[in-house]
């Protein structure tokens, strides 16, 4: 790729573009060129929109292009917006008794018929909820085993509403896809993973399911063979506790 070697229009600081956007900007009138956003506005200000000016970011204190707009920015990025309104707010802390009433709540809802169907059906095509693989799972087991009634949806133990990736009360098959979250600490998420993996273990042990995982890491490896050899695991065994890591 070509270069120009330029000055910028505004603190004679020297920069370089690509040949390209030089000559696409030279062919359209713009004979200016700038080192950053900061030099640009201390001298381009259309008069028909508002003013832009430079201001000090609250948070880091660095230098940065606005407008005189009445709700214009005061920070330089997100990132610093969030962690200055962090810096006044108090945290909010949960008590016990507000979050034993979010429980008893949440079970009321979940009791309603309408509202579960509507949700899961909502959540079975929502990517933000479930992986390609557990979706790709789910569909086989219902497409090639429509007698069994495999579903997912939630369970209750110890005040707590676990979703299953896929279960039959039919058979009393609980199945789980675990991907890197149950693995790997992201965002401090892990210890509550755990601990509700746990829970579910538990669940499936009181309510005599048996209990079928796989890494998704291992699934990825050979689809089809997988997909083969869960059907063998649950139709054909009789492990209470299967893990496939």
């Amino acid at each position: 790729m070509k270069f120009v070697d330029l000055k910028c229009f505004y603190c004679s600081k020297n920069i370089r573009k690509p040949k390209k956007e030089y000559d696409r900007r030279i062919r359209n009138g713009y004979l200016k060129f700038y080192c950053s956003n900061v030099c640009s506005a201390h001298i381009v200000n259309d008069p028909r929109k508002a003013k832009t000016i430079i201001k000090k970011c609250l948070y880091c204190n660095n230098e940065f292009p606005t407008t005189t707009k009445k709700h214009a920015r005061k920070c330089c990025t997100r990132k610093c917006s969030a962690k200055y309104a962090q810096s006044f707010t108090p945290p909010i802390v949960a008590t016990e008794e507000f979050r034993e009433k979010c429980r008893i709540g949440m079970r009321k809802v979940w009791q309603n018929p309408e509202y579960a169907t509507k949700t899961l059906e909502r959540m079975s095509k929502s990517k933000r909820f479930n992986s390609k693989g557990e979706i790709a799972i789910r569909e086989h087991f219902k497409n090639k085993f429509p007698n069994d009634n495999w579903t997912f949806g939630p369970c209750v133990i110890d005040n707590q509403t676990l979703v299953r990736d896929m279960f039959s009360k039919k058979l009393k098959v609980c199945f789980e896809y675990d991907g890197i979250w149950h693995f790997k600490d992201i965002m401090g998420q892990l210890e509550d993973k755990q601990r509700k993996d746990m829970l579910l273990e538990k669940w499936c042990n009181q309510n005599d399911y048996r209990l079928i995982r796989i890494k998704e890491d291992i699934y990825k490896t050979d689809k089809k063979y997988w997909l083969d050899k869960l059907e063998e695991i649950i139709y054909n065994g009789n492990e209470k506790l299967v893990k496939i890591y």
